[in-house]
C-alpha cells in the first residue's frame, strides 16, 4: 500500500516497524531485563502526537533507570523489512511503499524526539492519448506498459539502509516493472494506465507493446516543478511524475512528464 500524506490520524494510519537498541547502529531481536530491549516491536500510529511501541509479550518497554542511552529505527510498511545488525533490507516490487526513519536516541531524561519517515521510491503515473484517430488506427489497443532497466538508466530489486549512518542504498538486476496487466484502449483522450514504484532514478526507460505485436521504447526525463530536467537520482526520491504518452500516427511517441505532490504538504513525515 502507498501512503499518502504529510502526517498520520484516525482516518489514515501508518503501522510501522521498530527496533530498539542499546547499541548505536546494531539492531538484534534479544528482549533482556527489564527495558526488554534490543528488540523488534510494532507501532501504529494515529495522529502526529507521542504514542507507545507494542509491548513484548506483556512487558512494556522501558527505559534503562541508569539513563544509558536507547536508539531507535523504524520501516514501513510491517514485515517487508529485514533487519541483520548494522543493515535493513527491503525488495521492491514495483508497487509497495517502502519507508525509512533513521536513528534517533533517548534516554530517562531526554526521552526519543520524533521519528522523520521518508519514501525512498519514485512513484511514476502513466497516461497514454492517440493525437488523432489515425493515431488510434496505427497503434491499436495497448497491451503492456513497462519500465525496463538498462546500463545507462538502471532500474533496482532492493534497497538497503545502514542503521548507524541513515545511508540508503540501491542494487540488485531488476525485471521489468509493468504498469498494468490487461489491454487497454488507445483513444483520443488522455486515459491512465496504472503506476508503479521504482528506485529513484532522473530518466526512465519505458517500453511500449501493443496488441498488434508493435513495441517502442522511449527515455522519459524526469521534470522539477520549474519544468527543469532533475539530472540527480537522489532528487527524484519521495516524489510523483505522471508521465503521458502521445501516440503519433507516423511510429512515434512523445513522453511528457510533469511532476505532482505524492503527500499533501512535505514529503517527509514528522512522528512523535
Amino acid at each position: 500500500s502507498i501512503f499518502k500524506g504529510a502526517a498520520p490520524s484516525s482516518g489514515n494510519k501508518l503501522p510501522v516497524d521498530l527496533w530498539i537498541s542499546a547499541t548505536s547502529g546494531v539492531y538484534t531481536h534479544n528482549p533482556a531485563d527489564v527495558t526488554m530491549f534490543p528488540c523488534s516491536t510494532k507501532i501504529e500510529y494515529d495522529s502526529p502526537t507521542p504514542d507507545y511501541p507494542d509491548p513484548i509479550g506483556e512487558n512494556k518497554i522501558k527505559y534503562n533507570r541508569d539513563d544509558s542511552w536507547a536508539y531507535c529505527v523504524g520501516f514501513y510498511p510491517q514485515g517487508k523489512w529485514s533487519v541483520i545488525e548494522t543493515i535493513a533490507t527491503a525488495e521492491i516490487d514495483g508497487k509497495t511503499d517502502l519507508m525509512f526513519a533513521p536513528q534517533i536516541s533517548g534516554k530517562w531524561t531526554m526521552p526519543f524526539e520524533e521519528q522523520t519517515y521518508s519514501h525512498l521510491l519514485t512513484w511514476l503515473k502513466v497516461c497514454i492519448c492517440a493525437t488523432d484517430t489515425e493515431a488510434v488506427s496505427a497503434w491499436g489497443d495497448i497491451a503492456d506498459i513497462s519500465v525496463i532497466t538498462d546500463n545507462d538508466y538502471p532500474i533496482y530489486s532492493s534497497v538497503t539502509a545502514d542503521l548507524g549512518t541513515g545511508e540508503t542504498e540501491y542494487s540488485g538486476d531488476s525485471h521489468p516493472l509493468h504498469f498494468f496487466a490487461n489491454n487497454v484502449a488507445l483513444e483520443t483522450v488522455i486515459k491512465e494506465t496504472g503506476s508503479v514504484l521504482c528506485s529513484p532514478s532522473s530518466k526512465y526507460r519505458l517500453k511500449v507493446r501493443t496488441l498488434s505485436g508493435k513495441e517502442k521504447t522511449i527515455l522519459i526525463n524526469l521534470k522539477d516543478l520549474a519544468g527543469n530536467e532533475i539530472n540527480s537520482n537522489v532528487d527524484a526520491a519521495g516524489k510523483m511524475f505522471i508521465i503521458t504518452l502521445y501516440f503519433n500516427p507516423f511510429d512515434v511517441i512523445e513522453g511528457v512528464c510533469t511532476l505532482n505532490s505524492w503527500n499533501n504538504e512535505d514529503e517527509e513525515l514528522e512522528l512523535e
